[in-house]
């Protein structure tokens, strides 16, 4: 099989849903009140962290609606309220919010697999969250939305390293070993 940004966007799609299932199962053994204390991390607590990493999600979802493919992306995102601010908190326990974690993770799968190579190639015109508007190559827009959860679930395995917890398996690697036992 021969390598296309694709299929490489593909693993990352499929990582992000086997990641961050693994990840909010290590997250739920931890007290509720260990969830919600502020570590000094970026957005405070796991809790808060985890907010911020979907409603990025969400966003740049709602921003990657507009290209062309063969998924109804927008249609899938009219159950999900885009949030009023990259921190807001929309969903009151764990549970709730792995719930909606769960069906994004799989409508990103859905999203990313139908994208044409010509797509993800296409430059794409939105505003950030202060309203200022940016072109950029949707291959470095996909890269960074996936680079951004890479990033804040590296704070939320320091929080549950923090709090004795250092048996969760989430490296990249770790996946494709999963995957070749297949």
């Amino acid at each position: 099989m021969s390598f296309t940004v694709k299929r490489n966007f593909q693993k990352f799609a499929s990582y992000n849903l086997w990641t961050n299932d693994r990840l909010y199962r290590h997250l739920a053994k931890m007290t509720p009140d260990i969830l919600t204390k502020n570590s000094g991390a970026f957005f405070g607590s796991a809790f808060s962290i985890l907010h911020h990493i979907l409603n990025c999600d969400l966003i740049w979802l709602n921003r990657f609606s507009k290209l062309p493919c063969d998924h109804e992306l927008a249609s899938d995102l009219e159950a999900y309220s885009l949030p009023s601010n990259l921190s807001a908190i929309n969903y009151v326990n764990l549970n709730e919010l792995l719930s909606v974690r769960g069906k994004i993770d799989k409508i990103i799968v859905l999203w990313i697999d139908s994208l044409s190579e010509d797509t993800i190639q296409m430059e794409l015109t939105y505003n950030n969250s202060s309203g200022k508007s940016f072109t950029a190559p949707c291959i470095d827009l996909i890269t960074h939305f996936f680079n951004h959860q890479t990033h804040h679930r590296g704070q939320l395995t320091t929080i549950l390293s923090q709090n004795g917890d250092n048996t969760y398996k989430i490296d990249y690697l770790e996946f494709l070993k999963e995957l070749k036992k297949q």
